[in-house]
C-alpha cells in the first residue's frame, strides 16, 4: 500500500521518496502513512578504532526529535514519508 501509493505521486529530478518503518509487535495497530518533515536533529553518534577496525555506533533513540517531524512519527508507531531533494 505504501509503495503504490507513493509511485503514484510524481516526482521532480533529484527527488527521492525517504520512508521509515516503525518497529510493530504482533497485535499493536496497523501503522499510519504520515508524510511529514525530515528532523533536523543531529543522531548521536560514536566511532572508536580497534587495531585495523574502525566501529560506528549511533543510539537512534537518544536522538532528540523535532515535534511532527519524521523521527517522531516513526518512533511514535507510524510510517513516517519525507520528499527529500538531492
Amino acid at each position: 500500500m505504501t509503495i503504490a501509493n507513493l509511485l503514484a505521486r510524481p516526482l521532480a529530478a533529484g527527488e527521492f521518496w525517504n520512508v521509515n518503518l516503525p518497529h510493530v509487535e504482533s497485535g499493536d495497530r496497523d501503522p499510519q502513512l504520515v508524510f511529514c518533515t525530515p528532523c533536523r536533529q543531529p543522531l548521536p553518534i560514536d566511532f572508536h578504532v580497534e587495531g585495523n577496525l574502525y566501529h560506528y555506533s549511533g543510539r537512534y533513540t537518544d536522538r532528540q526529535r523535532d515535534a511532527g517531524a519524521d523521527t517522531e512519527v516513526c518512533f511514535g508507531g507510524n510510517i513516517s514519508v519525507t520528499q527529500l531533494r538531492v
